[in-house]
């Protein structure tokens, strides 16, 4: 999965000046391996861009999996 969802960002990419999101190009399942509802993926994606975390976000999603974790893997 992880492997198709690579392919769809790069062919994606193809269609940037038609696309209406600023940051994210495509779906991605980082949201099982993390497991960050679809929403919340989005929101927090434009929120490390926003701060300037854009760069990190495979740091900023570990965190986020981390928290999880350590707050019991709350229901969501």
């Amino acid at each position: 999965v992880f492997d198709y969802s690579e392919y769809w960002e790069v062919a994606r990419g193809l269609y940037a000046p038609f696309d209406c999101t600023a940051t994210m190009k495509s779906g991605n399942a980082d949201v099982y391996e993390n497991e960050i509802p679809g929403g919340q993926y989005t929101n927090l994606h434009f929120q490390a861009h926003s701060m300037g975390l854009g760069n990190k976000f495979k740091e900023v999603k570990k965190a986020y999996a981390e928290a999880n974790k350590l707050l019991g893997d709350l229901i969501k």
